[in-house]
This record gives C-alpha cells, sequence and structure tokens, in this order.
C-alpha cells in the first residue's frame, strides 16, 4: 500500500520565508507483521552486548549513471554560472557492495541486469575478502529483492550463515547511506567518460570503506536499534 496525500498550492498569504512547494516522497506504509519483523530482527541484532552487529555484514547494489555523476551545485559569484560538461554517451554503471565494522569488500563493478546466478558469483568473488576480515566467522545479510531471495540456497551451500533482514527496511541498513556518501564524492571528480566513472567509483569507495571511515555507520546502529524497537518498529528518517 502506498500513501501519498495530496495537498493544492497555498495561497501566497500562506507562504513563509524559505520555504517552497514541491513534491512529496512516498513510502511503504508497515503492517504489523511487517513491524514485528523489525522489532524481532532489532532485538537480535543487540543480542549479547550488540555483538552481532560487529561481525555481520551489510551487502546491497547501486547504480550510476554519467548522466546523474556531476555537480549540479557549486560556489560561484554574483550574477555568474558555473557550466559542467555532460557526457556525450551516457554509461550506467552497477555496484555490488559489502561493509562491516571491521572494513569492506572490494567494489564489484558490472553492467548487466542482476540475476540469481549473477548475484551469486558475485558473491562468491568476494567471500575470501570477508574471510579475511573474519577468520573466526561471519554472519551475511542483504534485502528482500526477488534476486536475493532467489541465491540465497547456494550461498548457504558456500557457506554463508545468512541473517534474514525485514521487509522494508532500508532505514536499518547502514550502506544505504553509504552509496549517497559514494555518490556525492564521485559527482565531484565529473567523470564524462565509462573509465573516469569506474576509476571514481573505485576510489572513492576503498576511502570510505576503511575502517575509521566505516565507525560513523556503525557507532550508532545499536542506538537506531533500541530507537526502532521504542517506535514500536515504525521506520526511522535515515
Amino acid at each position: 500500500l502506498i500513501l501519498a496525500q495530496f495537498c493544492p498550492p497555498a495561497p501566497k498569504r500562506f507562504f513563509k520565508p524559505g520555504y517552497t512547494y514541491s513534491s512529496v516522497g512516498k513510502k511503504k506504509t508497515l503492517d504489523e507483521t511487517q513491524k514485528d519483523e523489525r522489532i524481532l530482527y532489532c532485538k537480535d541484532m543487540l543480542k549479547r552486548k550488540a555483538k552481532p552487529l560487529e561481525e555481520i555484514f551489510f551487502a546491497d547494489e547501486t547504480g550510476i549513471s554519467l548522466s546523474e555523476a556531476f555537480k549540479s551545485k557549486a560556489w560561484t559569484g554574483p550574477r555568474k554560472k558555473v557550466k559542467v560538461e555532460e557526457p556525450v554517451r551516457n554509461v550506467k554503471l552497477n555496484c555490488w557492495g559489502a561493509i562491516s565494522a571491521r572494513g569492506a569488500t572490494s567494489l564489484h563493478i558490472y553492467k548487466e541486469n542482476l540475476k540469481a546466478d549473477k548475484y551469486t558469483k558475485i558473491v562468491e568473488e568476494h567471500i575470501e575478502e570477508m574471510e579475511e576480515l573474519y577468520p573466526d566467522g561471519f554472519t551475511y545479510t542483504h534485502d528482500n529483492l526477488p534476486v536475493h531471495i532467489a541465491a540465497e540456497s547456494d550461498l548457504e551451500e558456500d557457506g554463508l550463515d545468512m541473517v534474514l533482514f525485514p521487509s522494508y527496511s532500508p532505514d536499518l541498513s547502514p550502506i544505504e547511506n553509504l552509496w549517497r556518501s559514494l555518490k556525492y564524492r564521485v559527482a565531484g571528480d565529473n567523470p564524462r567518460t565509462e573509465l573516469q566513472l569506474r576509476k571514481s567509483l573505485e576510489k572513492h569507495w576503498e576511502i570510505i570503506t576503511r575502517p575509521e571511515n566505516l565507525s560513523p555507520y556503525f557507532g550508532n546502529l545499536a542506538d537506531r536499534y533500541r530507537e526502532c524497537i521504542q517506535e514500536s518498529g515504525e521506520r526511522l528518517p535515515y
């Protein structure tokens, strides 16, 4: 169920300085079962003084194209405009990565559409990296994308200890905000070719997934899970 409230433009007398009339966002309304799933997940992650949070990989995918990988705003003088040259040919790259409190996998970049067999192969290529960070074992989680669900049995056969992630819960995964940071940094490079885009993605992923830079993404995760429980499973801003 998607809910969105329509409001007609406000009369001029209601306008306030700094306010703009713009489109509203849409979000999935959670039912009671989904809220309960979120609560159970958060409680499970907080067991043993939140130790599960220290030994889990959060995996996800994102896509970025040359047409969106450039600065949309820049500092400039009065009555001057900064012009950004757009790429002649648009190219989109897809990315997969997994992050943990100890570090991350390398960034896997691909162009084709993601299917279950492709996803399985991507994860398999990076299991060794995860094992290097957690030689005594780790857990792995991803969202409920159909491709992910279809690949889970194969990943379990590969020895991955899967953690069931609650539906419609991007606010409970730290990698969601990391993708935003990655895209922001790439836009600063203003790549204009596929090779430049690829190199920019790899460069900034390596930087932002260093353990000291990942710390903020995991530092408040336990508090976020406690807040979710206190809010009876409602979605949190992120």
